[in-house]
Order: structure tokens, then sequence, then C-alpha cells
């Protein structure tokens, strides 16, 4: 049964994975090393959310080029993503 989202349920995308801060440190500082080596950097991202926010404002920092192929597997999520 798929769950129904409703704007109670989600909080808003503010840009903070939800996941530790030592973890996600670890996750944006391999994305800078890559930057310091590549001419482009390309992320990957299955679901889409606070970590692909967080992702794009890095990408936007960083002095290469990024791409951003971000999937969301939860198409009821879509509208408030893209609210964000």
């Amino acid at each position: 049964m798929r769950q129904n989202f409703n704007k109670i349920k989600i909080k808003p995308l503010d840009g903070s994975p939800y996941m530790s801060a030592n973890c996600w440190e670890t996750v944006i500082g391999v994305v800078r090393q890559r930057a310091k080596l590549e001419e482009k950097v390309r992320f990957l991202e299955w679901g889409s959310g606070n970590s692909t926010i967080s992702l794009v404002k890095t990408g936007l920092n960083l002095d290469v080029g990024f791409e951003l192929i971000s999937i969301e597997h939860e198409t009821l999520f879509f509208p408030w993503l893209a609210e964000s």
C-alpha cells in the first residue's frame, strides 16, 4: 500500500540531510576533493530531498562544472520537492 504524503508529515527541505553531521561532512569532503582533481564532478543521488539541495549548494560553490542526477523513487513526494 502506498503511503499518502501530506505537508504535515514532511519537514521543510532546508538542505540539512537526515544523517549525522560527520557522515555528511565526509560526503561533501569527498566531493570537494574530487573537484580538485577533475574538470567536472558528477553526482548520482537516489532520492530527492535535503541532501540533493545540499549537493546543489556545494556544487554551485565549486570552481568546476558539476552534473547532478537525482532519482526520486516516490512520485507523490515530487510536488513538495518542486516547491523547495
